[in-house]
């Protein structure tokens, strides 16, 4: 026999003791790391500020890897300065931050009004599809080098 509890408003998903829902708390937790993240890469060049992580790839090879400059055209982005932010790392501002903002706008959308959107859950083939893009990304940029 499955037992639902009501929160304050009567409504089905609530706590036992009539606080928010769990996904709710969750949601709530992740936009505050989400906004410290931002509001620090906005603060902080990671160009010129310390504390930022280096790609160990670029560390031991000297080769730039899919996400090298993906912190600094985020701080770039931040800015509204897209063809600089697009110049240091084009995958990560046309393919990456994309699919991550809508991952979390679905995420969000749910939790706070039930709206469903399609979610990020791709098949196989998509994710070998990305992974390839990704590689090749990776490879040509080593042989041509950053944007001008």
């Amino acid at each position: 026999m499955s037992q639902t509890i009501a929160n304050q408003s009567g409504e089905p998903g609530g706590t036992p003791d009539g606080g928010p829902p769990r996904e709710g708390c969750s949601l709530a937790l992740l936009s505050g790391v989400l906004g410290a993240g931002l509001l620090l890469f906005y603060l902080f060049d990671p160009a010129t500020s310390g504390g930022f992580w280096v790609c160990p790839f670029h560390r031991l090879t000297g080769l730039y890897c899919p996400g090298c400059g993906g912190q600094r055209a985020l701080h770039e982005l931040l800015h509204g300065h897209f063809a600089a932010a697009l110049r240091l790392n084009p995958f990560a501002v046309l393919v990456f931050l994309p699919l991550a903002g809508y991952a979390y706008a679905a995420y969000a959308l749910r939790v706070l009004g039930g709206v469903r959107v399609p979610g990020v859950a791709p098949r196989g083939w998509q994710v070998m599809a990305l992974l390839a893009a990704m590689a090749l990304f990776g490879i040509l940029r080593n042989i041509w080098g950053p944007l001008p």
